[in-house]
C-alpha cells in the first residue's frame, strides 16, 4: 500500500478543506494520518488475490480513467464510447476485482500496479 511504501498520510479527494488542512498539519508534526474509509479499503484490498490478467485491455483503460477521478460520462467521451458501455465495463471491473466501489477499485489498481 501507499502507507507501506512510506506515505505518512492518505486523504480522500472529497474530504472537507478544513479536514485536509488538519491532516497535513498533523502529518507535518510526525503523525501518520489515514482517512478511515481509506484504511478499510487498504485492509480489504491487501487481503485480495491479484486479478491482473482477468481484466481486458479496455477494462484497464477504463480503470485508468476511473483512478483519475473521471465520471462515467467523462470516460465515455475520452474513449469514444457510450456511457452505457462504460457502466458495463465498470460493473465488470468491480466484479473481477471483487470490489464494491470506485475508491476500492482505484486503490486496488494502484496497489497492484495495474495503471
Amino acid at each position: 500500500s501507499a502507507i507501506n511504501k512510506g506515505a505518512d498520510g492518505y486523504e480522500m479527494k472529497d474530504v472537507e478543506p478544513q479536514q485536509l488542512i488538519e491532516t497535513i498539519r498533523r502529518v507535518m508534526n510526525g503523525e501518520k494520518m489515514i482517512h478511515p474509509k481509506a484504511q478499510d479499503v487498504f485492509e480489504t484490498v491487501s487481503q485480495k488475490p491479484h486479478y491482473t490478467n482477468k481484466l481486458s485491455k479496455r477494462e484497464i483503460e477504463v480503470l485508468r480513467e476511473m483512478v483519475k477521478g473521471k465520471t462515467n460520462k467523462e470516460i465515455a467521451e475520452t474513449l469514444f464510447v457510450s456511457e452505457k458501455t462504460i457502466k458495463t465495463h465498470v460493473s465488470h471491473i468491480f466484479s473481477k476485482l471483487q470490489v464494491s466501489d470506485r475508491t476500492q477499485a482505484a486503490i486496488y489498481a494502484m496497489e497492484n500496479k495495474l495503471i
